[in-house]
């Protein structure tokens, strides 16, 4: 299989959609799939070197200026019909919808089959997303609700629609670590007890509830650390709730650091969390990346859910399940983890062994080759 992979994620960057993709993209290097990668540039001159990068890299130029998007789209475009499609058997897209390469793909790609990796719901009933997801041939999401919502929105779309095991991590950076060399490496007290939410500080994220959560604890653990780790639009907002409900030596926001920092962060936490708003949890439970980088790091987990849709068996026997937008039930979570940290054990244990099997991005990466390859044999 030749693979021709398109993203609008910039690369350069640390967030979760740049280490999903870079992730998923080694994977496919690894396994000889992958054969040109499409990406964003920020400079038009100077090009970051992308180290696991052994096939074409095509770095296509995205201005930081208002209207770059725009640029961006176009030159894609030109990419797309300049290609030599010849050379390919699949179009990859992990890609913002657009109508200008809707209608270039539907016009004038005829001959690899088109791939869409869908994350998330956001934009999905606009008429842009509907006429990209029809330029389609394979519609991959990460949750059967996602793909029921989508199928429920576009009925035609149903054949097409498929469920895939995503999202995965990098067993090898993030990892079991001792404790206390992480916080010595990070300048963090050795015997606070530490919180840690890790995100791209978007509105899915729930931070009031982990926010009051930290504060009602604060009699009984004076020394405790929430360290809200990450960057992105709501930060500058979740810095004032903070400051307005904790004392500046109770909470910490280091801001967008590189995986391997990350990785350090969470082996220093006595528990890890996610907080989400019911809204957010409608397209499904357990599916932040960041999850399973706590599980791969063997760390305690809070995972806030929607408790009327299905949970799997797995993360009610690994998982500290709380239900979402419920600061009372993530205080009693918090209070029996750090309370009795010896009972996690078992937990930890687990969860790293779940990841090791089932979330590796070689995995996910095996898995989604599966379901293009039983595509393209029906259509071959």
């Amino acid at each position: 299989m030749r693979i021709s992979y398109y993203t609008s994620v910039r690369l350069d960057e640390y967030n979760a959609p740049a280490e999903h993709v870079r992730g998923f993209c080694e994977a496919l290097v690894s396994t000889n799939n992958l054969h040109s990668l499409v990406r964003p540039t920020n400079s038009l001159v100077k090009q970051q070197h992308l180290e696991w990068m052994t096939v074409t890299d095509i770095p296509v130029w995205y201005p930081r200026i208002r209207g770059g998007w725009r640029v961006f789209e176009a030159l894609v475009q030109r990419r797309l019909r300049s290609l030599p499609f010849h050379e390919y058997n699949i179009a990859y897209f992990r890609f913002t919808p657009s109508l200008k390469l809707a209608r270039t793909l539907s016009d004038s790609i005829r001959g690899p089959l088109k791939v869409l990796e869908l994350n998330g719901s956001t934009g999905i009933n606009t008429q842009t997303f509907q006429r990209f997801g029809q330029a389609m041939d394979l519609i991959l999401v990460d949750s059967p609700e996602m793909q029921h919502r989508l199928e429920s929105l576009f009925p035609t779309t149903a054949p097409r629609v498929a469920t895939h095991r995503h999202p995965a991590t990098n067993t090898s950076i993030f990892r079991p670590q001792s404790l206390s060399d992480c916080r010595t490496e990070l300048l963090l007290p050795q015997l606070s007890p530490v919180i840690l939410h890790v995100s791209g500080f978007q509105r899915q994220h729930d931070f009031e509830t982990i926010v009051d959560a930290t504060a009602s604890l604060v009699h009984e653990f004076p020394d405790i650390k929430l360290i809200l780790l990450g960057d992105g639009p709501r930060r500058e907002e979740v810095a004032k709730l903070a400051m307005a409900k904790l004392s500046p030596h109770h909470y910490l926001m280091p801001g967008s650091v590189p995986p391997h920092i990350v990785a350090s962060y969470i082996s220093a936490a006595d528990v890890c969390i996610n907080t989400f708003t019911r809204v957010a949890l409608q397209d499904g439970n357990l599916r932040a990346y960041k999850l399973y980088e706590y599980m791969a790091c063997e760390r305690p987990v809070i995972e806030a859910i929607d408790a009327t849709r299905q949970v799997d068996a797995w993360a009610q026997e690994i998982l500290h399940l709380v239900p979402a937008e419920s600061p009372s039930a993530v205080t009693s979570a918090l209070r029996e983890i750090l309370l009795h940290p010896e009972r996690t054990i078992r937990r930890v244990i687990a969860g790293r062994a779940y990841v090791n099997t089932f979330r590796t991005w070689d995995t996910a990466a095996k898995e989604t080759l599966g379901l293009i390859s039983r595509l393209y044999d029906h259509v071959v």
